[in-house]
Order: C-alpha cells, then structure tokens, then sequence
C-alpha cells in the first residue's frame, strides 16, 4: 500500500469520526431541549428530605408529588436516580407513559408506586425570612391608615 492510499483512509476515517461526534452532540442538545422548562419553587427553610435528612441542595431538584394526599418530596439528582434505577435519564422520564408505574421505583415517604406523572424537575430555593417589599409596605400603609383613623 503506498503513503497516498494510507492517508487517504486516514482521513476518511477522521471525517467519519467528526460526523459522528456532531451527530451525538446535536441528539444530546435536542433532548435537552426537548424537556419542559424548570419552575422555580419556595420551601421553608426548616424542609428536610426524608432519604438524605438535609434540606435538598443543586440545581436541578426533582419533586415527587404522593398521588392520595398531594404531599411533595424533593429530592436531589444522585438521591432521584439511586431511587430510580429503571431511568437512564431526564429524557427517559419525560417519555415514559405518564399512566404506568416506573418500574422498582417506590416513593420513600409513603412506599408506594411513583408514576412519571407526579415527577416534576425543579428548582428549589428557601423562603425568605424577612417580609418582602410589597407586604412590608402594605403593613405600613395599614399601620398610617390606623393611626389616621384613631387622631380623627
């Protein structure tokens, strides 16, 4: 075989790895895409999981909504997908038959099945302890209004 024909191949083989690196990216990015946007949720300070017992940390944090009393549990990504073992990924979930119970999954609180359903991605943020803006004001306007009422 002489040089040409050797990198010739070479290349072809390179630009074959190129197509196929692009294609798994651009698969990747369209799965991401392809998920619902993340709602912001408040939770009181004192909230802890009842698997890891710490309030849940991360950016992505996963809800599961107990489907007979409405409760919810946030659990973390690694604490999700140990309890999961059946789901590869975020995009496996949101394909998954909403009606069907993942299968081995049982939610830890209640130790009941878990269906996609009432599985939400989240973020999770504490309240704040002080009164926000608006309520601080309203309570001052009240507070003025009181007063005013009372030197009448």
């Amino acid at each position: 075989m002489n040089i040409a024909a050797i990198n010739a191949r070479f290349n072809a083989n390179k630009r074959k790895q190129n197509a196929r690196r692009a294609k798994a990216v651009s698969h990747r990015v369209a799965e991401v895409k392809a998920l619902p946007a993340v709602p912001q949720v408040f939770l009181n300070a004192n909230y802890i999981n009842p698997v890891t017992l710490d309030f849940p940390r991360g950016m992505i944090i996963y809800e599961i909504q107990n489907r007979r009393t409405g409760r919810k549990n946030y659990y973390d990504r690694q604490t999700f997908y140990k309890l999961m073992r059946m789901l590869k990924s975020d995009y496996d979930l949101l394909m998954r038959n909403p009606k069907v119970p993942i299968p081995g999954a049982k939610n830890p609180a209640t130790r009941g099945n878990i269906y996609p359903r009432d599985i939400r991605r989240v973020t999770v943020k504490p309240k704040r302890k002080t009164p926000t803006r608006s309520a601080a004001a309203n309570k001052i306007k009240t507070a003025i209004k009181k007063k005013a009422r009372k030197s009448h």
